[in-house]
């Protein structure tokens, strides 16, 4: 018998948990990541399954919609299983006029949901009257067609009529009022629409700036087009205070920070990694999380159906899935971590820095390419140590950008949590020096990010402190920081990470607000009252 079930869902995590449970117990499970996907497949193979197991929050189509759609064209369908995260009472009902005979509220453990697939398909309510009296944590009630449609113990509709609910209709309305928020006022806009995936860079970008002020802080994400749609997926990298609302300030809502990324144990980012996770779970969404060996260790406990968190190291992994585009016939973007010099906080290192790549083919045949950016998170940088580390083992023909930590301009020797003026003059130095020795052609870009208050402008102060605080200049010293150390080098261009700088990860191209992609050699930038401002030369290229 063919024991093959259709699993249609945008959780490519979940499926791949899914299926291998089913698989050591010899069900196959094919994957259709959207709405519209698995209506092609269903069109065709429909016959080829015994079970279909269908999200309802999908893009391109949500499950719904889908069923709609399958109904008025007359498809004949095995046994439908409903799986999601939120459901409401009227859409579980008319899922059920449409032919599902199961509503299941996420998460549901795998062994579960496969003796579930096992009674359905058995063709007898008698299997599932069983699994009733086997499993305290599912129960039953009865549609008009006397069948039988299953529950987890904690459903988020389709309660039984006269029975108290197990969580009040007060706090059932203000989680509603928290997802909405989360989703909504984060607005997600067509503002990177770049067909290349992109790094994005968080507004004032400050290593003090939210640790102690109520002030934006800054945020990395790598964007992409989430397939079949115009929404973004995106990895959010080293999250610290305040960095979901400078995202949600750029346009990327929670729900699309699929993925996040942590080099390092240290306060701020252990404190932005609760809120992103907290928030995750508020939507109802699934999240995977890829740090180093001591963040793993601190998360291993909230490992789930709805969170996975797995340790990042020199092993190449996936970040995200193939992204279609019209002139590239696959794309797909990649992650690994590699070590750094940094002390985390109470423990020994077990820092890394990543590297994030983007391979993809053209259409026509062309030979397949690969596009790299490195993060390095804060780090020190010492030359008779560091040197083969960081400059001849990262610095390659495939690299468009660079990202390096520094904390602050001010002169100290000690090596701890941030890379200080000398070794970033060091640490450029060498890459440049590496570049020219590699014939690399063109210029390299390098984002110098997190500096520190004393980079703050004394109208900045002031509008943060309430008065002047002597020692601070009226001009901030990053652009003049910058103009000197870039005075030094011959292939690198230098841009400080501010004010939602966008970078494609292919080109290394800076795209502007409007979306325009620069030469980061002809990016001009000034220092204002809301941070750094960056401008275009006058003239489009190539006139």
């Amino acid at each position: 018998m063919n024991n093959r079930v259709l699993f249609v869902d945008d959780d490519g995590v979940i499926f791949e948990q899914m299926k291998e449970m089913f698989k050591r117990r010899s069900w196959a499970m094919d994957w259709s990541a959207d709405g519209q996907e698995g209506l092609q497949v269903l069109r065709a193979r429909a016959t080829e399954y015994r079970c279909i197991i269908l999200d309802l929050k999908m893009p391109a189509m949500d499950g719904e919609v889908l069923l709609a759609q399958l109904n008025k064209e007359g498809v004949r369908l095995p046994p439908i299983i409903v799986l999601s995260g939120w459901l409401d009472p009227e859409s579980a009902r008319r899922c059920i006029e449409l032919g599902a005979i199961c509503i299941l509220a996420k998460p549901v453990e795998g062994k579960d949901l496969i003796e579930i697939v096992r009674a359905i398909t058995s063709g007898t309510n008698k299997n599932i009257q069983r699994l009733f009296e086997s499993n305290s944590s599912l129960f039953g009630v009865l549609n008009n067609n006397n069948e039988t449609i299953i529950l987890s113990i904690k459903p988020h509709a389709l309660q039984p009529e006269k029975t108290e609910h197990s969580i009040s209709s007060d706090v059932a309305r203000r989680e509603e009022a928290l997802k909405r928020y989360f989703l909504d006022v984060t607005k997600v806009t067509s503002q990177f629409s770049a067909e290349e995936p992109l790094l994005l860079v968080g507004r004032r970008w400050n290593s003090w700036y939210p640790s102690f002020f109520d002030t934006c802080g800054g945020a990395y994400a790598i964007l992409v087009p989430k397939k079949g749609e115009g929404r973004l997926q995106a990895a959010i990298i080293d999250p610290g205070f305040s960095s979901l609302r400078a995202l949600g300030q750029l346009g990327v809502s929670i729900r699309d920070m699929e993925s996040c990324l942590i080099t390092h144990n240290h306060p701020d980012h252990v404190g932005g990694v609760f809120e992103y996770i907290a928030c995750r779970h508020v939507i109802g969404e699934s999240t995977t999380i890829k740090a180093n060996l001591s963040v793993c260790r601190m998360l291993e406990g909230y490992n789930g159906p709805i969170l996975s968190v797995s340790e990042l190291n020199r092993e190449e992994v996936d970040l995200f899935s193939v992204v279609p585009n019209p002139l590239i016939s696959s794309r797909h973007l990649t992650v690994c971590g590699i070590e750094t010099a940094h002390e985390e906080a109470g423990r020994q290192s077990s820092t890394l820095g990543l590297v994030i790549a983007s391979t993809f083919r053209a259409r026509g045949g062309s030979p397949e390419r690969r596009k790299e950016i490195v993060v390095l998170g804060d780090t020190g940088y010492e030359r008779h140590q560091h040197r083969e580390r960081f400059v001849t083992k990262l610095i390659n023909h495939n690299v468009t950008l660079m990202v390096v930590h520094i904390g602050c301009s001010q002169l100290k020797f000690k090596l701890g949590k941030h890379l200080y003026l000398e070794g970033l003059q060091n640490l450029l130095a060498d890459i440049d020096s590496h570049l020219a020795t590699i014939q690399y052609n063109g210029k390299f870009l390098v984002l110098v990010s997190e500096w520190g208050l004393e980079h703050a402008t004394s109208e900045q102060i002031r509008e943060i402190c309430g008065e002047h605080l002597t020692g601070f200049d009226t001009e901030s010293p990053i652009v003049s920081t910058i103009s000197i150390l870039g005075k030094r080098l011959k292939k690198i261009t230098l841009l400080p990470a501010d004010a939602g700088l966008m970078v494609g990860m292919e080109s290394g191209f800076v795209y502007l607000k409007n979306g325009t992609p620069i030469p980061s050699h002809q990016i001009r930038f000034s220092t204002s009252k809301e941070g750094l401002i960056y401008r275009a030369p006058w003239r489009p290229l190539g006139e």
